[in-house]
């Protein structure tokens, strides 16, 4: 899809990848909702449009991981098993949803294997559910793509309005399934691990912090006089490779009578009372 600037008479291909704020954009790009919310990559766009540069947005490969299971589940809600969103994916609790991609890893990352996806989704139409598990270098990771962060908005927000002469002031990132899945346990370190599985290629082409591997207590000596008990706020220092995660998905730890604890990821509620055992 094209986007003329108002400023110059540049004309740029926007690529948009799942689960980037691609609806709250549209919005700034086309205010009157008139355009097709497609997830192509940039040679498909550029065989249709020419030669133009382009732009897109990526996001961390776990948040991003999380955020399409909870769009994918809302929308099978909403619309019921028809058409292309009559798939499976078992979301009936924690240890199922993690299982069914802990033991499919090596066939989800085998993208054009459509024969083996439509096992494993139980569908014969893939153009919904497939498009949320290809990785987003496959979109825009060329050289032709300017790319920036979904963590770092505002440079995103910048760029609009100095080359393309449109206004951001009342862009507010739209999520729109925020509340699905609440009964399964995201906040798992194992996830963060699936996600890496799936989208090695990601973290290292676009910089993003590989899971830690290191244990809490190996660099945490800033804690080693916080009595147990203390009020952990967003503002306590992440652990070592966790600093591009929000604070509320971060695992913190805390010293007590026992030595090093390694905490529970802090869910959403941004703090808690730190026991022994974890946060009450």
């Amino acid at each position: 899809m094209v986007i003329g600037s108002k400023v110059s008479s540049k004309r740029y291909i926007w690529l948009r990848v799942p689960r980037t704020s691609t609806v709250t954009y549209g919005k700034v790009f086309f205010p009157d909702g008139n355009y097709k919310h497609t997830h192509n990559n940039y040679f498909y766009e550029k065989d249709r449009y020419g030669d133009l540069p382009a732009f897109s947005v990526v996001r961390h490969p776990y948040t991003r991981f999380v955020s399409s299971l909870k769009f994918i589940a809302q929308q099978q809600f909403l619309k019921g098993k028809t058409g292309r969103h009559n798939f499976t994916i078992p979301f009936d609790n924690t240890e199922s949803l993690y299982s069914f991609f802990k033991n499919n890893i090596k066939s989800l990352r085998d993208l054009d294997n459509d024969i083996e996806h439509k096992k494993l989704f139980q569908t014969q139409d893939l153009s919904f559910i497939k498009m949320f598990f290809r990785p987003q270098k496959n979109f825009v990771g060329f050289p032709q793509v300017t790319i920036f962060k979904y963590e770092e908005l505002n440079k995103f927000n910048t760029w609009i309005e100095d080359e393309l002469g449109l206004d951001t002031s009342s862009t507010t990132v739209y999520n729109s399934s925020s509340e699905e899945l609440s009964h399964i346990d995201f906040s798992s370190k194992r996830f963060e691990e699936l996600a890496y599985e799936l989208f090695e290629e990601d973290y290292d082409f676009f910089g993003y912090v590989k899971p830690s591997t290191l244990n809490l207590g190996d660099n945490m000596d800033e804690y080693k006089d916080v009595p147990e008990g203390t009020f952990v706020s967003e503002g306590t220092p992440a652990r070592p490779g966790e600093e591009h995660l929000p604070a509320e998905l971060r695992t913190y730890g805390i010293m007590d009578s026992n030595g090093y604890k390694i905490l529970t990821h802090m869910g959403m509620h941004g703090g808690g009372g730190i026991t022994s055992e974890g946060f009450d």
